[in-house]
């Protein structure tokens, strides 16, 4: 599998990482290949520009990082009072609050994205515009007729 990076990976700041020495630091845009999976919390993985396999961050491992990261609570000022427990209202600290974390359960995180590496093309590219009505359509079909092995259409 080969993911494109969007984030930066630092193995000096990563707490949960179980060897510094056998992690991979990447930056965003660098594309990666992922060689095993099998651990659900760390994955092995190599730059396509070549070098070592080291260990890198699972998308799970990092969806539950951001999920359990302590927020910092909103204070507001009571009215007139010094001490929260004069004023009667009694805040409740919660560190999972449903309505902050059911967004973040609508938003995936986006740390690596799947890509395909593919061949270079051998076909040049050309876009015909024009407005409805002046036949761009129809020169593309003729085109393809004249010359089917130098012109072709993309494949949606």
């Amino acid at each position: 599998v080969f993911v494109k990076c969007h984030v930066d990976y630092d193995l000096a700041r990563d707490s949960l990482i179980p060897c510094k020495e056998a992690g991979l630091r990447f930056n965003a845009g660098d594309l990666l290949q992922i060689v095993n999976q099998d651990d659900a919390n760390w994955w092995q993985a190599c730059h396509v520009e070549g070098g070592s396999a080291g260990l890198i961050p699972s998308q799970l491992l990092e969806e539950k990082r951001k999920a359990f990261v302590k927020r910092d609570l909103e204070l507001t000022p009571n009215s007139g009072t010094l001490c929260r427990s004069l004023s009667g209202k009694k805040k409740k600290r919660m560190m999972y609050l449903t309505t902050k974390n059911a967004e973040f359960d609508r938003h995936e995180l986006l740390i690596y994205e799947e890509v395909t590496l593919m061949a270079p093309f051998r076909r040049k590219t050309l876009v015909l515009i024009g407005a409805q009505g002046v036949g761009p359509r129809s020169l593309k079909n003729k085109l393809i007729m004249w010359d089917p092995d130098r012109y072709g259409t993309t494949v949606p």
